[in-house]
């Protein structure tokens, strides 16, 4: 943590160049997207292996079908193996239940109503296929990389951002 203090620290009070100022400012914009669309690729790939390759939509079936150079994202320990059906108890089969039951935004039941509705926008785009509840779960987990490093970046610094928001990308 100093070393990043220390960094962060020494970057803030020196005196750079336009050219390397300009750098910097791209540094800033492409490192915490470079880790944004690390964690989407390796829920991207997750999906593929634990689910399968989806029939529609057909740009996502394009993509898990040409997915195999994803494996090297990670080290070879880290696996994932091809699934049973995940959807047979607990909350993803709950979710997609309520979200094929939902009539209305504001249906009474006993869960929140927002997350119900994204799964039943994801149901549309996937032909009331079960995965449907895997992707928005997975979208959103790449949106929680991005307020994370968002909030890390705002309360400390940007490098404390980028440490954070890169550990919510591999966890």
């Amino acid at each position: 943590f100093a070393m990043i203090a220390s960094l962060s620290y020494y970057l803030r009070t020196a005196n750079f160049s336009s050219t390397q100022q300009k750098l910097l400012r791209i540094a800033k914009v492409a490192i915490p997207t470079m880790i944004v669309l690390y964690a989407a690729l390796l829920r991207f790939e997750a999906l593929t292996i634990k689910h399968g390759i989806v029939e529609s939509p057909a740009l996502v079936r394009t993509l898990q079908q040409h997915s195999g150079p994803l494996k090297y994202l990670h080290p070879d320990t880290l696996r994932w193996k091809p699934g049973s059906n995940p959807y047979e108890k607990g909350d993803p089969i709950n979710y997609l239940r309520m979200a094929r039951a939902m009539k209305s935004f504001y249906a009474a039941q006993f869960r929140e109503p927002f997350y119900v509705w994204i799964v039943k926008q994801s149901l549309k785009c996937f032909d009331q296929k079960d995965i449907a509840v895997s992707f928005a779960s997975a979208f959103y987990s790449v949106l929680a990389v991005v307020a994370t490093f968002i909030l890390a970046q705002y309360a400390f610094s940007f490098w404390v951002g980028v440490i954070a928001a890169f550990s919510m990308a591999v966890d």
